[in-house]
This record gives structure tokens, C-alpha cells and sequence, in this order.
């Protein structure tokens, strides 16, 4: 990663779009992928109309990041 400063001193990073920071963020380990949070189930219910059930998930367990 190049980082420049410019005559009005703003840092500029050398990405051309936000999809190459993320695959170097994802390199380096930084990237944090999150998991779904809710399921969601259409059972049907006993009239024929269907139930939507919306449960949530229990936390995961937080993973101890390495440096």
C-alpha cells in the first residue's frame, strides 16, 4: 500500500477501487466476515397460511485475533 500526501495534505491510497482494498485487507487478516444473525423458516400452519418464524441465532464465540 502507497500512501502519498498532496499539497492540501490529504493521504491518498494507492487502491483503484474498493474491491482491491479489500482483497489486501483480506490478505493481511483484517477482513471480518460476519455471520448471519437470524433464521428465518415459511412452515406452513395448520389453516394453509404460512408462518414465518424468525429465530435468533446463538453468538458464536469470538475468536482471539494473532498479530
Amino acid at each position: 500500500m502507497n500512501i502519498a500526501i498532496t499539497d492540501t495534505r490529504k493521504a491518498r491510497v494507492a487502491y483503484d477501487d474498493l474491491r482491491e482494498w479489500i482483497v489486501e485487507a483480506d490478505k493481511l487478516g483484517e477482513l471480518v466476515r460476519a455471520e448471519p444473525y437470524v433464521d428465518v423458516k415459511d412452515v406452513p400452519g395448520p389453516t394453509g397460511q404460512s408462518q414465518l418464524w424468525v429465530r435468533l441465532k446463538p453468538a458464536a464465540a469470538k475468536r482471539a485475533r494473532s498479530r
